[in-house]
């Protein structure tokens, strides 16, 4: 999928958080699930790691999981630094 050919959004509708943060989808369909480093990150040291999440709620994960997968797409904003995912944590609280 290609967001910007699949999708018809606008660029303010594809980036609301400028060209700063990274959308997250899931699922097949890929739906969004919201935006990593949407946070100022203005004062951070830049050779610093940055820590980051996103809220999913228990509902949509049960949804995304139900066929057995957990698929994520990181849609990253144009330009020209380079964006290192050093680990990615899922939890969920125990039924």
């Amino acid at each position: 999928m290609e967001l910007g050919r699949d999708l018809p959004l606008a660029p303010q509708q594809l980036y609301p958080h400028g060209y700063s943060a990274v959308r997250i989808l899931a699922g097949d369909r890929g739906e969004s699930v919201g935006f990593f480093l949407a946070d100022d990150y203005s004062q951070y040291e830049p050779s610093a790691p940055y820590v980051s999440h996103v809220h999913v709620s228990q509902a949509t994960l049960a949804a995304l999981v139900a066929a057995g997968d957990l698929h994520f797409t990181l849609v990253i904003p144009p330009g020209t630094g380079v964006i290192r995912v050093m680990s990615l944590a899922i939890s969920y609280p125990a039924q």
